[in-house]
C-alpha cells in the first residue's frame, strides 16, 4: 500500500512538473507572440489596402514575416472584435512583432507624411517665389530656378512664353516633404490655369495682345503701383502706349526687358 501511494506521489510530482513545463511553453509561444516585443531583424513596409480582409492582412503579415502566425493573428483580432477599426494606408512594421503591437499600429493608422507650407504673397517675382521655396522645403533655390522652364510644362498658356514670370500664382499650399520642384512648379501652373479658365481673353486677342502679354502687363502693374484703386488707371495707361509704340516710362520693365 505504501508503495502504491509512494508510486501515485511520483506520478503526481512528474504530471506536475509536466504541467509547469507545458505552462510555460504555452506562455513562450502563444502569449509571448501576443505582447512581448520581439528582437527584429530590421523592418518592412507594406500597404494595408481599403476594404483588405483580415484574412489577407494576416496572411501578407505572415509572409513578410512581421507575425509568426497568421492563424493565431486572426483569432487574437476576433477575440478583440476591433476589426473593423483597422485602418488602410502604408505602414512600417519591425519584423518578428508581437501581434498586439501590429493590431495596435493598424487601428491607430498609418503615419502621417510629413509637409511643409508655401505662402506665395501677390506680386512675388520668379527669384522671391524660389527664395521662399528655398526657406520652407528641401528644394534648393538653383534646383528650383533650373526647372522653372516654360518648354517643361504642358500648358497651352506657355506657348509663346520665354519665363515663367508671373505664372505661378499666388496662394498658400500644402506639399509633401519630398515633393520635387516640377512637382512643386506644375501645381502652381495648375492653380493659374484653374483660376484663370472662365476668362475671356477674345478681346485682347483681337488687339494682338496674347495670356503672356497679358502677364507681363499686370506683372508691371503690380509691381509699379501700390494702390489697387489706381492700377486700373495705369493699365488704361500702359495699354494706350502700347498702341502707338511709345515706350512705357515704367521702372518694372527693367525686370522684363
Amino acid at each position: 500500500m505504501k508503495e502504491f501511494k509512494k508510486f501515485i506521489l511520483v506520478v503526481f510530482v512528474i504530471i506536475l512538473i509536466l504541467l509547469v513545463f507545458l505552462e510555460s511553453y504555452i506562455l513562450k509561444n502563444f502569449f509571448g507572440v501576443l505582447f512581448i516585443p520581439h528582437d527584429g531583424m530590421g523592418n518592412i513596409e507594406l500597404a494595408i489596402e481599403e476594404g483588405m480582409s483580415i484574412d489577407k492582412i494576416a496572411n501578407i503579415l505572415e509572409e513578410k514575416k512581421v507575425i509568426k502566425n497568421a492563424r493565431l493573428f486572426k483569432y487574437y483580432v476576433k477575440y478583440t472584435k476591433k476589426s473593423t477599426e483597422i485602418k488602410s494606408g502604408k505602414y512600417i512594421f519591425d519584423i518578428n512583432s508581437s501581434y498586439a503591437v501590429v493590431l495596435d499600429k493598424l487601428i491607430q493608422g498609418p503615419p502621417q507624411p510629413e509637409t511643409f507650407t508655401l505662402v506665395i504673397p501677390e506680386g512675388f517675382t520668379l527669384e522671391q517665389i524660389a527664395n521662399r521655396v528655398e526657406e520652407t522645403s528641401l528644394i534648393s533655390k538653383r534646383n528650383f530656378i533650373c526647372e522653372a522652364i516654360p518648354k517643361e510644362f504642358n500648358y497651352n498658356f506657355l506657348e509663346d512664353a520665354e519665363s515663367l514670370e508671373g505664372f505661378l500664382f499666388p496662394k498658400t499650399y500644402t506639399f509633401l516633404k519630398e515633393t520635387s520642384a516640377h512637382n512643386l512648379i506644375d501645381t502652381l501652373l495648375k492653380q493659374f490655369e484653374t483660376e484663370t479658365k472662365d476668362l475671356d481673353f477674345s478681346l485682347a486677342k483681337q488687339n494682338g495682345i496674347n495670356i503672356k502679354d497679358i502677364i507681363t502687363i499686370a506683372s508691371l502693374i503690380e509691381r509699379e503701383v501700390y494702390i489697387a484703386e489706381e492700377r486700373g488707371l495705369v493699365s488704361a495707361v500702359i495699354y494706350n502706349r502700347l498702341e502707338i509704340d511709345m515706350p512705357l516710362a515704367i521702372d518694372a520693365t527693367l525686370r522684363y526687358a
